[in-house]
């Protein structure tokens, strides 16, 4: 979600919005908000013609890294009872002090805030004893991220005197509310085993369930007068309220499926299989919109390039009838998310107290449609494949970690890329350390643990993803 002020569209050049689809444009969860942005066009304005009073982004996620953990780790010989949280972390700052300030003859923001926050998520982990292995079962929150956004005190003005006598003058004022959602939860049943004391085997399948809504509501109202003729002309009443232009987004898409995945251990040797997985999701994405009849619904540009057009008679009659114009989309498609294969070989040293692991993973971490949209009004260069084929590809991760007394630490560094519709390698080029084309990021973890049988842990992720999560192991 960008609602960054330097980004606003409120230029009059009608290429703007005609240079990009409209899916596309709306991949910012603050599509509506700014549709009628084009409305006011700058010329012959004096004062600012989009006037932002107030505006709120926040960004919540959670990301639980329980998921990732080896099945050879289950104890053998003991049963175990696991209670992992994430601690919410908010961070808030004025986009004035991210960004800038923005405000020139034509945009002023006064006031806009941004926030990012760790959102609460959990994992259960239960080990015990059974046939003279151990059995196991997790329930874990593995991602979720919430955007939320609002525009409040939203006020557009336009004062402006035409060539040919008279005058327009518009005001009014939106707010809009955006609320996007995504979750991946997933189940675990695995069984490990281990005949000797030097060889473990350990097996696990995982239900994997995805989630994902949107929703958003356009409520404007904006009025005004038009004059025609000199000083003391008529002067006539316009009215566009919320029942005339509004526009809303909604939708739901839901999807589960299962991976297996395996582990052996021979003395300080491991090896780990983690096998991908496809999910096809299900569901619908809707949105439908109603903008005056002066702007084009399809690029949301100006189709009325001179204010004295406003005084034909076709013109004033539908200006002054409220008229509007609008679209209605709906797609029904299945989306696709895909999560890699894994292979792990990792060795344990110094009495099995730390441990070096290499990880080669194959595929991405990434989302495809290709739509074939049920459309209710004729429209062209619509796309949704282009917001949601969208990938991240890690590979080589190489970790060390280990574990003294009450202190717990992992450092390592993986490479990674990024993809988004039709663009590759986004990263390449752009950090200095780079394997094949693809940046390495660092890894960072620290943590500590109380007591025993009865363990209190704390454990913060510094990077790449910060996060801080609590959990109280029992074993038994």
């Amino acid at each position: 979600m960008d609602l960054t002020p330097n980004r606003l569209p409120v230029s009059p050049d009608p290429t703007f919005a005609a240079k990009r689809r409209f899916v596309s444009s709306s991949r910012d969860s603050a599509l509506f908000p700014f549709l009628l942005a084009a409305l006011f066009f700058p010329a012959a304005a004096s004062e600012p013609l989009l006037i932002i009073g107030k505006g709120d982004a926040r960004l919540r996620g959670a990301f639980g890294m329980g998921f990732l953990e080896s099945p050879l780790d289950a104890p053998v010989d003991r049963g175990e009872i696991l209670l992992d949280i994430n601690l919410p972390v908010n961070v808030s700052a004025s986009a004035q002090e991210a960004f800038g300030s923005v405000s020139d003859s034509s945009v002023a923001t006064p006031e806009f805030l941004t926030g990012i926050a760790q959102l609460m998520n959990a994992q259960v982990k239960v080990a015990a004893p059974l046939w003279g292995g151990t059995f196991v079962f997790a329930a874990r929150e593995n991602a979720g991220l919430v955007v939320d956004g609002a525009l409040g005190d939203v006020a557009f003005q336009f004062d402006t005197a035409m060539d040919a006598g008279g005058f327009i003058k518009l005001k009014g004022g939106i707010h809009m509310p955006v609320h996007t959602e995504i979750r991946w939860r997933s189940l675990s049943f695995g069984y490990a085993y281990s005949p000797v004391s030097w060889w473990r085997m350990a097996f696990q399948v995982h239900k994997h369930m995805i989630d994902a809504r949107m929703s958003g509501d356009l409520e404007p109202d904006i009025s005004g007068r038009i004059g025609v003729g000199d000083a003391g002309g008529t002067s006539f009443a316009v009215d566009y309220p919320p029942a005339k232009v509004h526009g809303a987004a909604k939708g739901f898409y839901s999807g589960e499926s299962w991976s297996p995945e395996m582990g052996v251990q021979i003395g300080p040797l491991r090896y780990v299989a983690r096998m991908g997985v496809r999910v096809r999701a299900k569901g619908h994405l809707d949105f439908n919109w109603e903008v005056p009849f002066f702007i084009d619904p399809e690029t949301f540009a100006m189709t009325i390039s001179e204010p004295d057009s406003f005084l034909t008679a076709e013109n004033l009659r539908r200006l002054l009838g409220s008229e509007t114009d609008g679209r209605n989309y709906r797609f029904r498609d299945p989306v696709e998310l895909n999560l890699p294969t894994t292979h792990s070989l990792s060795v344990d040293f110094l009495r099995r107290r730390m441990r070096l692991a290499y990880t080669r993973v194959i595929g991405s971490v990434s989302s495809r449609a290709e739509p074939e949209p049920q459309v209710e009004h004729d429209s062209t260069d619509l796309d949704l494949a282009g917001v949601l084929n969208a990938g991240l590809w890690p590979d080589h991760v190489l970790m060390l970690s280990g574990e003294f007394s009450r202190f717990r630490f992992a450092v390592g560094a993986f490479a990674a890329n990024l993809s988004f519709d039709d663009s590759r390698n986004i990263l390449t080029g752009l950090f200095p350390l780079e394997i094949a084309g693809d940046p390495v990021a660092p890894i960072l973890q620290l943590g500590l643990i109380w007591g025993d049988p009865l363990k209190i842990s704390l454990n913060a992720d510094i990077m790449p993803i910060p996060a801080v999560r609590a959990g109280i192991r029992y074993g038994f």
